[in-house]
């Protein structure tokens, strides 16, 4: 058999193997309710929230991140492997949430004009 045939080969077994994942989680995502956590954050875990009628876990991502780190991963691999392989990862409707604390520049209060504009204010001028 030539490298180009058992290359095909690993592809469609691969092919295979993601399709029958896939399968799974759309058979287990139909069949039950409960929300889905996340393996070895248990001590991120905020609480359960609702997301479209559904319960979803909520992990605080900064925890999330020290535990990665804690781990022997520093922190920029911590970083790259939330993005890609927690946060990119869906699970189907129940899939958990993950909340940052950061929040850039949010305003203070929004107040409407006569104009029908918005004036956004950030607290900087007095």
């Amino acid at each position: 058999m030539s490298k180009d045939q058992n290359w095909w080969e690993d592809q469609d077994r691969d092919a295979a193997w993601i399709k029958q994942q896939e399968e799974e989680l759309q058979r287990h995502d139909e069949e039950s309710d409960e929300p889905i956590y996340a393996d070895g954050f248990d001590d991120a875990l905020l609480g359960l929230g609702v997301q479209f009628n559904q319960r979803v876990a909520i992990y605080d991502y900064d925890k999330c991140l020290n535990i990665l780190e804690k781990s022997g991963m520093p922190p920029e691999d911590a970083i790259e492997y939330m993005e890609y392989n927690v946060l990119g990862a869906y699970m189907g409707r129940r899939t958990p949430v993950f909340l940052s604390r950061y929040i850039e520049r949010k305003p203070k209060r929004v107040r409407s004009q006569i104009t029908g504009q918005l004036e956004l204010d950030f607290g900087d001028t007095p």
